[in-house]
């Protein structure tokens, strides 16, 4: 199981620990993020899911469920690094996309590429 590595990532919202890396039950590494994906924080964004992705983990979890914006930079972050992760030999999934960032995710046709359910009824 990989060690949690606690990171915040500027711009992405104004507390400490607006991102976070955390295992899931299953050992994968999850990427918990708050606030805004913008193209203010999209780079760093960007070498936050590097960093998961190179630690070798066969699955990479992007937990969106504290994100009420994402901008085309964002997207654009999630898609290199799906598939950065795709070359490892690895997936990258994205959960709790709610909202306006699911809307996002449907009008750009992202959904069925980051594994993202159907809302529950």
């Amino acid at each position: 199981m990989l060690p949690p590595i606690h990171a915040s990532i500027p711009g992405m919202d104004s507390k400490p620990g607006a991102a976070r890396f955390d295992p899931a039950p299953d050992g994968s590494p999850v990427l918990e993020v708050h606030g805004e994906i913008d193209v203010a924080a999209a780079g760093e964004f960007s070498d936050a899911l590097t960093a998961l992705i190179d630690t070798g983990a066969p699955l990479i979890v992007v937990d969106l469920a504290g994100v009420g914006f994402i901008d085309s930079s964002g997207l654009g972050a999630l898609v290199v690094a799906s598939q950065h992760a795709e070359t490892t030999g690895a997936a990258l999934t994205v959960r709790n996309a709610e909202g306006a960032v699911r809307r996002v995710f449907e009008v750009t046709g992202l959904l069925d590429t980051f594994g993202i359910d159907s809302p529950q009824s």
